[in-house]
């Protein structure tokens, strides 16, 4: 999974194209560890608006001419298009969440990084969520050891309790592995393995992201390359140590693992012989 790089091009029409540093766009991404995946221009053009993962989110990123990295916009969920309007620092942006399959806003924006922007509309589908009776409450993360200190020190998974979470019960664990490998389980609504929908069925779900997760840093997600049964089945075992010493809602004697594509062949992995494994694999 390669790191995207932005370039703005000053002519196309040239014989040779170069990377031009017009606006300081190509400087600003000097030591930004991240991975651009789309592309819009403000409509002044002065500033470009990129959506890049980072942690578990897909967040909106402003580079703007003198800035020494790019500005999140946005903290929560994950964005999935952005438009900027032409009333000026606003944008629309549509994305989603764990608990929500649709999230539409206009936020308002200064041009300084010491503004936090402002919401001045929003709309959900779902009502956030409430009309599957599931709410932000659900959702919270942790982080474990990782496997190989030097690059990450700590692992990052995402942890969904069912909507009718009762404290003084235990529950079962389902532990989802993503696939890719290099991808991540984000803050973000899926209609093919919906988190949401084991938290339902009375499971506490953990989806860790793994070493070759990505939004974690570019060493983090280039560090699976020939290690697929590796440092990432040591991360899965630290979780799995790590929930059945500090969740103590969690039960780990009734634990089940689960995973599709490259998740399927961590599920083949014999030092996971302690949890139920259910394999889903796919063939090219």
């Amino acid at each position: 999974s390669d790191q995207n790089r932005i370039f703005v091009v000053g002519d196309l029409e040239a014989n040779k194209l170069e990377a031009s540093s017009e606006h300081g766009l190509v400087a600003s991404q000097a030591g930004w560890d991240r991975s651009p995946s789309s592309v819009a221009w403000s409509c002044d053009g002065k500033a470009i608006f990129v959506t890049a993962e980072e942690e578990g989110h897909a967040k909106i990123f402003e580079i703007r001419s003198g800035q020494h990295t790019p500005y999140a916009l946005t903290k929560k969920g994950s964005v999935s298009d952005v438009v900027p309007l032409r009333t000026p620092g606003e944008i629309f942006y549509s994305g989603s969440s764990l608990i929500d399959n649709s999230t539409f806003a206009i936020i308002k924006h200064e041009s300084t990084a010491e503004a936090a922007p402002s919401t001045v509309w929003t709309h959900s589908n779902s009502n956030h969520g409430n009309k599957f009776g599931l709410k932000e409450q659900q959702v919270s993360s942790i982080w474990t050891p990782a496997s190989n200190p030097k690059i990450n020190k700590e692992v990052h998974s995402w942890v969904i309790k069912p909507s009718n979470f009762d404290s003084s019960k235990t529950y079962p664990v389902a532990y989802l592995i993503h696939g890719g490998p290099q991808g991540a389980w984000g803050d973000s609504w899926s209609t093919r393995w919906n988190p949401a929908v084991f938290a339902e069925q009375s499971f506490i779900v953990i989806t860790p992201n793994i070493t070759g997760s990505t939004g974690y840093g570019q060493a983090f997600t280039d560090a699976i390359n020939k290690n697929w049964g590796g440092d990432p089945l040591v991360d899965i075992e630290n979780v799995f140590e790590w929930v059945g010493k500090n969740l103590h809602e969690a039960d780990n004697k009734r634990a089940v693992a689960l995973g599709a594509s490259y998740g399927g062949y961590m599920m083949n992995c014999k030092c996971l012989g302690y949890l139920v494994i259910i394999t889903i694999t796919f063939a090219a």
